[in-house]
């Protein structure tokens, strides 16, 4: 007996889609990408201004340890890039007062962030990352974590600072506790990675692969409809293009772009729909000939959700590496447009910085996942890759799956539907 090779349609060609499109190539499948853009890479593809500075869309990191790594090493690509130092970080209070932040036990003995009981309960709870995850009770969420961590309002504060530049969550009520100490755990543990070229470098690596194994990518193939059969699907494109497939991975935007695709024939695809909580965030990305005070490259408030980072030297990010790339965040949802706490941070860490902008970017209310563990389900109540009530259909994304949070979700969801689809067998021929 033998099988003839399963034919499989990637809608999406960002990080999730790419990986599914090439793991099911790498199981045998022949496979076809459609993406709506011009060009692939989704939410992590990079733009190169006039003058040379490469801005990501908003902060990027990736995280050393997590499926996100393990991925892309599998596929032979080693990102290139360098850890920023935390013991350069500094803490805000909403009246512009400036602390160092603790990065190493000498750090935490001199910072004045913390009171002395303060620094002791903090020891407590961050000298053993590794049994942080056991201090968690089910079902909870990360405030509420932090809250049993300690009644005093300078640990909490440092805390709820370290869980948003771990998960990029502003709203730690409604994420999952299990999830987001595990995320705190893997930053702690294993760093962070700045990327030489922004994330473009990964972009540009996954879609050289594609050639070699025989992916074939149409860029502005917009996908309108798919139609599901017993044994195969129909998928239809805005040009009115029809690609039959034995499979096809919605890796394109979150449950609700994917039930919109489906016209609703999965009631799963529809309930994840109506489930959604995106996580979002507001950014501002400048490019600075200099920095006014080198010195202050992290800055993140301590009473208000804000992150401030410099991403050079430790990335290539500036024509011959003359300039600064920085990174400002507003996690989650705010009362109006936050840009003026952004700029107002900058005015507080970097004074001057008006006088040596290059360029900027601005984004209000980006999606920086389309899907976050809620507390009580975890990581593990997350969709699964395989559409449960419907034939031959998968999904792949940072809202998929029970492995990881932000790119490591889509890196691992994007493996999985991969596989499944590039594996099933619904035909059998002799």
């Amino acid at each position: 007996m033998s099988h003839p090779p399963r034919s499989v349609v990637v809608v999406g060609a960002g990080l999730a889609g790419m990986t599914a499109a090439l793991t099911a190539a790498d199981h045998g499948a022949q496979v076809t990408v459609l993406e709506a853009r011009g060009h692939v890479g989704g939410r992590a593809r990079t733009a190169t201004t006039t003058e040379g500075f490469r801005f990501n869309q908003g902060a990027h990191a990736l995280y050393r340890g997590g499926a996100a790594w393990e991925v892309l090493t599998g596929f032979g690509i080693t990102p290139r890039g360098s850890s920023p130092e935390a013991a350069r970080a500094y803490g805000v209070l909403r009246d512009g007062t400036l602390h160092a932040l603790p990065g190493s036990f000498a750090g935490l003995l001199r910072t004045r962030v913390l009171g002395g009981l303060g620094k002791l309960e903090v020891v407590r709870t961050l000298a053993r990352p590794e049994r942080m995850c056991d201090t968690v009770s089910r079902g909870t969420s990360v405030q509420e974590w932090i809250d049993a961590r300690s009644r005093r309002a300078d640990v909490r504060a440092v805390l709820g600072l370290l869980a948003r530049i771990s998960t990029y969550c502003g709203d730690l009520d409604a994420l999952d506790a299990a999830a987001g100490v595990a995320q705190m755990v893997q930053a702690f543990t294993h760093g962070v990675v700045y990327l030489d070229d922004g994330w473009q470098q990964l972009v540009d690596q996954l879609q050289e692969l594609a050639p070699a194994r025989r992916v074939t990518v149409r860029t502005t193939a917009k996908v309108d409809a798919i139609q599901v059969a017993a044994d195969d699907v129909v998928v239809r494109t805005a040009d009115r293009c029809e690609v039959a497939a034995d499979a096809v991975v919605l890796a394109s935007g979150g449950p609700r772009d994917a039930d919109v695709m489906l016209d609703g024939a999965s009631a799963a695809v529809h309930r994840w729909s109506t489930d959604e909580r995106p996580v979002v965030a507001t950014t501002l990305d400048i490019a600075l000939r200099a920095l006014p005070v080198p010195e202050r490259r992290i800055a993140c408030g301590l009473d208000e959700p804000t992150y401030f980072s410099v991403h050079t030297p430790y990335a290539r990010l500036a024509h011959g590496d003359a300039g600064e790339v920085a990174h400002l965040l507003w996690y989650g949802e705010a009362d109006g447009d936050p840009r003026a706490g952004l700029e107002w941070l900058l005015d507080r860490v970097q004074p001057g910085w008006h006088a040596q902008l290059a360029d900027w970017r601005h984004g209000r209310r980006l999606v920086v996942a389309h899907g976050r563990p809620l507390p009580g389900r975890g990581l593990a109540g997350r969709p699964p890759s395989v559409v449960p009530d419907l034939a031959n259909v998968y999904v792949a994304g940072d809202w998929v799956g029970p492995d990881g949070l932000l790119a490591d979700a889509a890196f691992a969801s994007g493996r999985a539907a991969g596989r499944a689809a590039a594996t099933a067998r619904t035909v059998v021929t002799t």
